[in-house]
């Protein structure tokens, strides 16, 4: 993509945009950053003058308008370790703005690839021995909505209109993903299918791919998101798991007490208890196991 930046003195500057790279950012949804922000919902069906209402979220798309300067059209998207940075443009090739939103701001960030690298990344996710995540319960990305009646802003109409609009409180469904399922956030238009759901570095990444089979994304939620996660796993491996769980659990009771350390403690001195008082210690003994066994299936 070229562009041509006016100039008072020289002829006109074209500079030539670096072109797109996969993985690509393409939809990004972040918190609303300024709560009284208005967005157009409805056309008055009388005199067809917008109607605006509050929004809750502020979505983030590739070529479109920037979501607070819609003067400006996003042509780039990147994440970081901190959060995600976006790069936008006014037709007119007079402004160019770099924007960015920290980790904690944002909620859900899409990115696209052929499917030859989806392929690709999909089996880099794959860690033998280690349990799948088969299904997540993440919270609602975009607050409940409810009807309102307002009036059309044209004061030669002031006809009254039923709008949709943002509530106080997040949205009562939450989101659910399934494993070789169909994709619960309809964002792009296009049909999908989630193919796997890994951890990693404090975010969920998803994996899906398009019905047609053209097409692969990665979609990242901050953990903070998450409301429930579950692993299927074998039989064999349950077992395993379990016991890694109470060996790990036994480690997190063992206190290191520098008191008990002969060398560079000694031992700490009590009062003696009065011959008069008697007192009978009874050995702390730990529950016993039943020795439960699975029976697998052959």
């Amino acid at each position: 993509m070229t562009m041509q930046t006016p100039s008072n003195v020289a002829p006109t500057k074209t500079l030539t945009i670096p072109e797109r790279r996969y993985p690509m950012v393409t939809h990004v949804i972040s918190e609303a950053l300024f709560p009284d922000m208005q967005s157009e919902v409805a056309n008055c069906p009388n005199c067809s003058a917008p109607i605006s209402a509050p929004v809750d979220r502020s979505v983030w798309v590739i070529d479109h308008p920037h979501p607070l300067v819609p003067e400006l059209k996003i042509e780039r998207a990147f994440v970081d370790d901190g959060g995600i940075e976006f790069y936008s443009f006014a037709s007119d090739g007079k402004t160019f703005a770099r924007h960015f939103i920290p980790t904690i701001r944002y909620l859900f960030a899409r990115e696209a690839m052929p499917l030859e690298m989806f392929v690709e990344e999909l089996a880099s996710t794959v860690v033998p021995g280690l349990p799948v995540i088969t299904r997540m319960i993440t919270k609602a990305f975009f607050k409940a909505r409810q009807s309102k009646t307002m009036n059309c802003p044209n004061p030669r109409c002031k006809m009254p209109i039923s709008v949709s609009v943002p509530t106080d409180e997040i949205g009562e469904e939450p989101v659910v993903w399934m494993v070789g399922q169909a994709h619960p956030l309809p964002l792009s238009g296009m049909d999908l299918k989630v193919m796997r759901i890994v951890f990693v570095s404090g975010e969920i990444h998803i994996y899906s791919v398009s019905v047609d089979g053209n097409n692969g994304v990665r979609d990242r939620v901050p953990m903070n998101q998450l409301g429930l996660s579950e692993e299927g796993m074998g039989a064999e491996m349950f077992c395993t798991e379990l016991e890694d769980a109470e060996n790990d659990d036994e480690e997190d009771d063992e206190v290191d007490d520098p008191s008990l350390d002969p060398g560079t403690q000694t031992a700490p001195v009590h009062d003696p208890i009065p011959d008069s008082d008697h007192v009978t210690a009874t050995p702390a003994t730990a529950p016993a196991t039943n020795g439960q066994q699975i029976q697998q299936p052959s």
